[in-house]
């Protein structure tokens, strides 16, 4: 069954190509797409279920994994400062600049319309 389809798809295939030189370019590829397409259609179908079983292996595993109980704990930080601010931080650094006698750019004032 599957031998004769396949020799189905073959010669339309080749029927095509050879309409499509003799000069009759419709038809040809009429023909073409009729002996192409079953093949292409089987193609991805089965890519699809391949597709299909990867990702419901994936999923399987991953709900296979070890849930995480929520806690009232923080995480380590190796920082002295705790969660410190940008603004804080900005400021921190800014002070030592100042410390150290380094040049601070000051901001620059917009200039008023009358």
């Amino acid at each position: 069954m599957v031998i004769g389809a396949f020799a189905i798809w073959i010669s339309f295939t080749s029927a095509g190509i050879y309409i499509i030189n003799t000069g009759n370019i419709g038809p040809g590829i009429l023909l073409f797409l009729i002996g192409v397409g079953p093949i292409a259609a089987i193609w991805l179908m089965n890519y699809y279920n391949s597709l299909s079983k990867k990702i419901s292996f994936q999923q399987s595993t991953q709900s296979a994994l070890p849930s995480v109980e929520p806690t009232n704990k923080l995480l380590h930080e190796d920082q002295p400062r705790i969660a410190m601010s940008v603004t804080e931080q900005t400021t921190a650094r800014l002070e030592e600049k100042i410390e150290l006698g380094e040049r601070v750019i000051a901001p620059v004032e917009k200039p008023q319309l009358s």
